[in-house]
């Protein structure tokens, strides 16, 4: 499929931009196409060599660094946003009636949007987790060395001042999540197998695996 049809057919299902940009990187892997050569070759991204848009390498969307004060808060500059990709510098816009959400990731409604003054998402320390040296056992530290019960890390609700307690939550630095064990031995949910949950526990093949279906009704329900 050609690259310009691709990127058409994801916007037609109204995908968001950073599920548009993953779907789209997956694409170039399966295409033999490094990042600079899809940017390159589609004319929906259009490469800006303009030497007062920096390289932010952070791998995330990003502003002009050095947009125009009076233009912050205009419609067309805060739908317009950026990538830096091997080096060179991408543009992207926002379709139509849209403004693009940095702290997101993506292009929403205007009423949405409240972030276009801010250039760039917020980079979030990584927390300190144990080598914080918190006196009780069962705390870990924030990355500014507050300390707080180790099941507020990665539990969805920010409470370390920094944010460093949300801000690190993958599987390789989630202190909470589920230790990794002998595939022999491993049973779900305490355990995984494989980072991206396709790899089956304990060597079953897919006949094997033992499925369960548990259906539950309110108070209305009926019998026919």
């Amino acid at each position: 499929m050609h690259l310009r049809n691709t990127m058409i057919t994801l916007n037609s299902y109204g995908f968001t931009t950073q599920l548009r940009h993953s779907l789209l990187m997956v694409f170039i892997l399966l295409t033999s196409l490094n990042a600079k050569q899809f940017a390159q070759s589609s004319n929906l991204f259009k490469r800006n060599t303009r030497p007062s848009i920096e390289c932010l390498k952070n791998d995330r969307f990003y502003r002009d660094p050095h947009r125009l004060v009076h233009k912050i808060w205009t419609n067309t500059e805060c739908s317009r946003y950026f990538l830096c990709l091997d080096g060179d510098v991408f543009e992207f816009k926002c379709s139509e009636g849209l403004l693009f959400d940095v702290v997101r990731q993506i292009c929403d409604f205007k009423q949405n949007v409240d972030n276009c003054d801010i250039t760039a998402e917020k980079q979030i320390p990584k927390p300190l987790l144990e080598k914080g040296g918190c006196k009780d056992k069962t705390h870990l530290s924030c990355a500014d060395g507050t300390c707080l019960p180790s099941e507020y890390f990665c539990d969805g609700s920010i409470d370390c001042p920094d944010e460093s307690d949300e801000g690190w939550c993958d599987m390789d630095n989630d202190p909470n999540a589920a230790i990794s064990c002998d595939m022999r031995k491993c049973h779900l949910p305490d355990c995984f197998c494989s980072k991206d949950g396709t790899q089956i526990p304990g060597q079953l093949s897919p006949n094997m695996v033992p499925q369960m279906i548990t259906l539950t009704f309110g108070k209305q329900w009926k019998l026919y």
